[in-house]
């Protein structure tokens, strides 16, 4: 009857060793790949940081750019603006004057901006006697008008 024990322990105590040893070695390429896994995020998220940083950088290079020479700045802003408008309605050659409606009260009794808003912007181009007015919260065109300029001095 004890060797029935001690055959029976020693199967018990092989087969615990036999389980520590099999789950030992499942455990570690657990380990390796939770590891691999870590490092690989860390990378991802240091790259995804390094690229927003080099994109914000440039941002602030071109505003800083741009408040050295204001000019520039004012001519790009109209550019973009013509652009914008280009998209909507065939514009006549050359480079416009713009103008931004701030009070539109003042205005009230012209008939070219019966349905302008503050904020809209007033596209006057002199060579072709025209002038468009522009919301660019809507990006909408709200009148083109001809434009009317009389070499009349006020007396």
């Amino acid at each position: 009857m004890e060797d029935t024990r001690k055959n029976s322990s020693r199967t018990a105590s092989s087969t615990r060793s036999q389980m520590s040893k099999s789950q030992l070695s499942s455990q570690q390429p657990e380990v390796a790949p939770k590891k691999l896994n870590t490092t690989v995020i860390l990378v991802v998220v240091l790259c995804i940081a390094v690229v927003t940083s080099l994109f914000f950088y440039s941002k602030y290079q071109k505003s800083q750019d741009q408040l050295k020479n204001p000019q520039t700045a004012a001519q790009a802003q109209t550019q973009d603006l013509v652009d914008q408008v280009g998209k909507l309605t065939d514009l006549p050659q050359g480079k416009p004057t713009v103008a931004t409606v701030s009070d539109v009260s003042k205005l009230s009794s012209q008939s070219f901006f019966v349905n302008a808003k503050n904020g809209d912007k007033v596209l006057i181009y002199s060579d072709a006697k025209k002038a468009i007015l522009y919301r660019p919260s809507q990006d909408k065109v709200i009148n083109i008008a001809p434009l009317d300029i009389s070499d009349t001095k006020p007396q």
